[in-house]
């Protein structure tokens, strides 16, 4: 076999493995993490005592917030 020859396939076999760690290098090893907004609720609660029952009591709120997206902008008024 010629030496140009074998130079041609080590041209070649190098070139491939360049391509290929060229299309391997754009991929993530790890999946896109999706946005995951933040809770739009809250939970608050207390514990007493009623002074005039003198039975333990327990305060339970609950807050839920409709603004799921910042509003649009709205134009200034006139």
């Amino acid at each position: 076999m010629k030496t140009s020859t074998k130079w041609l396939i080590f041209a070649g076999v190098a070139l491939a493995h360049v391509v290929l760690f060229c299309l391997v290098a754009g991929i993530s090893p790890l999946p896109k993490v999706p946005y995951i907004p933040p809770d739009n609720f809250s939970l608050g609660w207390a514990k007493f005592k009623d002074p005039a029952t003198h039975e333990n009591m327990v305060y339970q709120e609950f807050t839920v917030t409709t603004h799921l997206a910042k509003p649009a902008a709205s134009p200034a008024p006139r």
